[in-house]
């Protein structure tokens, strides 16, 4: 039955090639599924958890920790294989974890078995992740196709924060967080009968440079802390804001208008491409979003809150 479903990949869905704008929509819209959980979804949960569940900040984080670290380790081992196997498949197989989490999140009356199903989901997420990077890693304009990405998630993180999640939170708590994550998986399946396996030409000639070799391990490496690091306090992002004096909206606003923030920096990344370079441009923004956290960790009211955001 397994290896029934490549056939039926190839009978059912057509293939298309990575630099066609089917394809490119495809690995967006799969790109802003995956990436959604693990960044947008995360303050909810944790604030949610902390309000619906009576759960104190300490087991909240864990909710947050299973499903970035679920993420950060299904991304961390698909780089080692995603380029042997269907990246299709592979997407697939990541779309149907993070339903099948999602789905029992919603129902999950035990913490245990809550932590379990959002550690799947984050598995989910790793895997769709990682095929996605893959991809668009290979197309002949790769920044100019991350900065698209980018755009792309941060205008669907702020339609999210200004407009759909608060009535969401309203009428369904948690469970209507994790409902509305379910719903996202349904698009992702039909974004993959767009999604590439062969390109259109192939690129210029390069060195080779194995996966497992010191300098690529030491970027995976880097940024697995890096996520690690800012994903910790980002999944706090709502504790901070009202223990820094902030209502439920102000937080809402705040979240939004950091989404657009990151909208407009995608933008940036489109237009100047490579034409900077990589190391200067990635310096500068870690730096920046260091600062931010550094911001809202001294708590220094509303206004340094918003701004940290």
């Amino acid at each position: 039955m397994i290896l029934g479903v490549p056939m039926a990949l190839k009978i059912v869905w057509p293939v298309t090639r990575v630099e066609e704008a089917r394809a490119l929509s495809a690995l967006v819209g799969l790109g802003v599924i995956g990436t959604l959980g693990t960044w947008s979804f995360l303050p909810l949960v944790v604030s949610r958890a902390i309000a619906d569940l009576g759960l104190d900040a300490r087991f909240a984080g864990f909710l947050a920790a299973a499903e970035m670290a679920g993420g950060g380790v299904a991304t961390f081992l698909a780089s080692f294989i995603v380029h042997r196997y269907d990246r299709r498949l592979l997407t697939l197989w990541g779309l149907l974890l993070i339903a099948l989490g999602s789905a029992v999140s919603v129902w999950a009356n035990q913490f245990e078995v809550l932590l379990v199903s959002r550690a799947v989901t984050g598995i989910g997420e790793g895997a769709v992740t990682a095929a996605v990077i893959s991809s668009m890693a290979s197309t002949r304009w790769p920044e100019r196709n991350f900065g698209i990405w980018t755009i792309v998630n941060m205008a669907a993180a702020t339609l999210l924060f200004f407009l759909i999640m608060p009535g969401v939170m309203d009428l369904g708590g948690i469970s209507g967080v994790f409902t509305a994550y379910l719903c996202l998986t349904i698009p992702g399946f039909l974004l993959v009968a767009w999604y590439p396996r062969h390109r259109a030409e192939p690129l210029q000639a390069t060195r080779p440079m194995s996966v497992s070799s010191t300098p690529v391990l030491f970027c995976l490496a880097a940024i697995l802390v890096a996520h690690l690091a800012h994903g910790g306090i980002w999944a706090y992002v709502e504790r901070f804001g009202s223990a820094a004096g902030a209502g439920p909206r102000l937080v809402g606003r705040a979240l939004g208008s950091a989404a657009f923030v990151g909208f407009l920096g995608g933008i940036l990344v489109t237009l100047l491409g490579t034409r900077r370079g990589r190391v200067l441009p990635n310096t500068l923004a870690l730096a920046l979003s260091s600062g931010s956290l550094l911001l809202l960790v001294i708590n220094g009211g509303p206004v340094v809150f918003v701004t940290a955001a």
